[in-house]
């Protein structure tokens, strides 16, 4: 049997465990060296789909017929220590995925959120850190920690985030200007602007 064909019937098998289990049949997920965010993607589907991925490796190591692939197949299969630290994993991936929320909205600007999401990223991750459970990802969160630190230098070494809450902050003062002379009297306007 080809590869192609191997791939179409795996697929398949993939699809036909979760149709029985009457689930909306979804595909595991590959991650993406360019796009750190596809690695939470990618765990939080195969979270999802972990019901699925243990009988899915048995019944394909089982068909194959050589003995040392047979083994591969079967050594895929993940360990109760191992979906532990995926879960783990997407814990600590999901505060960064959260910051990069806060800068992907087309609701407004948003650079006047760098340096508190920043801040916010470094005190959750610095939180972790600290903790038992994390132990295994101590040299990860210490690189991604110094990363959070290295961005936030950056942010001194340009205006462009001051510009930014100067252009928000005059934003908000401009609806407030508006919001305030609506209710004034029309005919009291000029008074009012010279007192204040």
């Amino acid at each position: 049997m080809g590869l192609e064909q191997s791939l179409a019937k795996q697929k398949q098998l993939f699809h036909n465990l979760q149709e029985k289990a009457s689930k909306h049949p979804r595909q595991l997920l590959g991650d993406m060296p360019i796009q750190w965010s596809s690695t939470y993607v990618m765990l939080d589907r195969a979270k999802a789909l972990k019901e699925f991925i243990e009988p899915f490796l048995h019944t394909i190591s089982s068909d194959e017929k050589n003995q040392k692939k047979r083994q591969k197949l079967s050594d895929l299969i993940p360990t109760k220590k191992e979906w532990n630290h995926v879960g783990l994993i997407l814990k600590l991936l999901t505060h960064a995925e959260n910051v990069q929320q806060a800068f992907s909205t087309d609701q407004g600007p948003t650079l006047h959120l760098t340096i508190p999401a920043l801040e916010a990223l470094h005190a959750a991750w610095s939180k972790c850190h600290n903790q038992t459970k994390y132990k295994d990802f101590v040299p990860a969160l210490d690189t991604a920690l110094q990363k959070v630190q290295d961005y936030y230098k950056k942010t001194a070494k340009t205006q462009v985030y001051t510009f930014a809450m100067c252009t928000i902050f005059i934003s908000y003062l401009m609806v407030y200007y508006k919001f305030f002379f609506s209710i004034l009297d029309p005919s009291k306007k000029s008074k009012h602007l010279h007192r204040y």
